[in-house]
């Protein structure tokens, strides 16, 4: 016997989205939609989200199992959403998303599904033949795409020309507020740098690691903080190689919790982001937040969130880059006091871009609400 389905729309219920999302814990578009969450509900939308994967939970297996469970709550599904917002990433996640969208098509024949790309390493994954014919078979039948900054949305056009005029421009919500005060910062030698996040290749951690081991080496005036959960085994080794070579210099946390966070933020010179595969990167507006100049690279998320005038920029994938800006900021051709405010003033734009309308806007127009 063939199964009925409860159309939303003729349903007293609240208008229904489903979410399809990658973890239950947090990343992606979980996050994005749970500081929504509240503001959405007053506007009658109701959302159920399926999660397809864990977060960063390596190759156990456990991703295999996350995602068998999606596909069955899938095909269990007795009411017809309204539309479906699919948050979509490259590599293997993709892959994953693939088979769910066409389920999810095959299902829901007459749903509008919207795919939601981050930037990171997409644009590049997505340039390789062999994925690119999947990502324009996927993207042709979509009925719209949400890419997280501008730049995302003109790299887009120009790789997928037939996408002009269905993407949208949908910043992360930021999730808490700037700190109402900051510390006065004096700037003077030895200047602190901190870095905090993932010690990995991907993020290009073996560059930085190369440039504060030639500084040390150099004896330049510069100490430097290293925080993060951890990373590629042989980045994070050389990390705390380096911390026991040059314990003066160079200080590697493996883990810091939020006080500590604080207080690195509060006690440090200067941040640096040496990925150019940051998606958004809350990591680089904490530190706006904080009043901290930011050294990054031109690219995805901090090129968003940091504007020209807080910032110090490095070619992306250079050890020499970042050694020869250490160099110009010992020699005191940095302004650090305007950048200081200039990030500061730029972090309260950024939490008050009324990112809750925005996806409000976005969900009527594809979603005809």
């Amino acid at each position: 016997m063939e199964k009925k389905y409860i159309k939303s729309k003729n349903c007293k219920d609240k208008s229904y989205i489903l979410i399809i999302g990658p973890s239950k814990i947090r990343g992606g578009i979980t996050t994005v939609i749970n500081s929504h969450m509240e503001i959405l509900k007053k506007r009658n939308i109701s959302f159920k989200i399926i999660n397809t994967t864990e977060y960063y939970s390596g190759r156990n297996g456990k991703n295999l199992i996350v995602f068998l469970g999606a596909v069955f709550e899938i095909l269990s599904l007795s009411r017809f959403p309204d539309g479906i917002h699919l948050h979509l990433s490259s590599g293997r996640g993709f892959y994953r998303k693939f088979i769910l969208f066409n389920l999810l098509k095959c299902k829901f024949r007459k749903t509008p599904i919207v795919l939601h790309i981050h930037y990171g390493l997409f644009p590049t994954w997505a340039s390789k033949f062999y994925h690119r014919l999947w990502a324009v078979k996927m993207l042709r039948l979509s009925d719209g795409v949400i890419v997280n900054i501008p730049s995302f949305k003109k790299e887009m056009e120009k790789k997928f020309s037939f996408l002009k005029g269905c993407i949208y421009v949908l910043p992360n919500k930021i999730p808490f507020p700037p700190p109402e005060k900051i510390p006065p910062r004096k700037f003077i030698e030895p200047y602190h740098i901190f870095y905090l996040g993932y010690i990995r290749f991907i993020k290009s951690s073996q560059f930085l690691l190369q440039a504060i081991e030639k500084a040390c080496l150099n004896n330049l005036p510069f100490k430097f903080t290293l925080a993060g959960p951890g990373g590629d085994v042989r980045l994070v080794n050389k990390a705390k190689q380096l911390s026991c070579k040059y314990p003066q210099k160079i200080n590697y946390k493996p883990w810091v919790s939020d006080e500590e966070k604080r207080e690195l933020f509060s006690c440090a010179d200067l941040f640096i982001q040496p990925s150019s595969t940051e998606s958004f990167s809350i990591v680089t507006y904490e530190a706006m937040a904080w009043g901290l100049p930011v050294i990054a690279v031109k690219k995805g998320g901090p090129a968003y969130l940091l504007g020209d005038n807080g910032v110090l920029w490095i070619q992306p994938n250079s050890q020499e880059s970042i050694y020869n800006l250490f160099l110009k900021i010992m020699n005191n051709k940095v302004q650090f006091n305007s950048m200081s405010w200039a990030n500061r003033e730029r972090s309260f734009e950024l939490y008050n871009y009324p990112v809750s309308e925005k996806l409000l806007e976005i969900y009527k127009l594809i979603f005809r609400q």
